[in-house]
């Protein structure tokens, strides 16, 4: 192979690997054909792939809010407490992405009741239900009263077309509220996972 084109596949590996693969290449003396050609085909469909897929973020507020949601309680204020003090900017947007509109199925029945008194707009209760999986309108509707349930359900049949920006505002209302009442001590959002008693 050409030392061009071997210091440019040289150059995919990643730094620690580059001096290992050097000093392999360097330690070698006859290499049979078939092996070189096995190498090749394996970069070559490794390089394939690399220009085919997408890459994905490596950081960012909502890869550290996805960490944050498989942590305990008491490590997640821990790190977001530090992360305000040095970041407050940055910590708003890990909290935005920490809280989901999904989120309120870790609710219990008499935590519903209190988040449904706060929204206390059904016509926003009626938009952010719309396109919401059965599990999570039932989750909102068991919470309040037989005649509420009705008019929400019928708010939603009525009311025509609308954008998927519109119901994402509406569900951030709620997830807004999520986050105000967990702060404030009166919910408790359980997340999958953790024990409680």
């Amino acid at each position: 192979m050409a030392p061009k084109k071997a210091a440019d596949i040289l150059k995919f590996f990643p730094g620690e690997l580059q001096a290992g693969v050097a000093y392999r290449l360097a330690n070698t003396t006859k290499t049979h054909p078939d092996a070189i050609k096995e190498i090749a085909r394996v970069l070559k469909k490794k390089y394939e792939q690399r220009d085919r897929s997408e890459y994905s973020e490596a950081g960012g507020a909502e890869a550290l809010a996805n960490i944050l949601n498989h942590m305990d309680k008491s490590q997640e204020e821990n790190i977001l407490k530090e992360l305000e003090a040095n970041s407050p900017e940055l910590a708003k947007q890990v909290k935005e992405k920490l809280y989901t509109f999904e989120d309120v199925l870790g609710l219990d029945q008499k935590e519903m009741r209190i988040l449904i008194n706060r929204i206390g707009d059904d016509n926003c209760l009626s938009i952010a239900l719309r396109g919401a999986g059965d599990e999570l309108r039932n989750h909102f509707l068991s919470a309040m009263s037989r005649n509420r349930a009705t008019e929400i359900l019928d708010m939603m049949e009525v009311r025509g077309k609308l954008t998927l920006r519109e119901i994402g505002d509406a569900r951030n209302v709620i997830v807004n509220l999520v986050r105000e009442l967990e702060e404030e001590g009166t919910i408790f959002v359980k997340k999958d996972g953790e024990e409680y008693i």
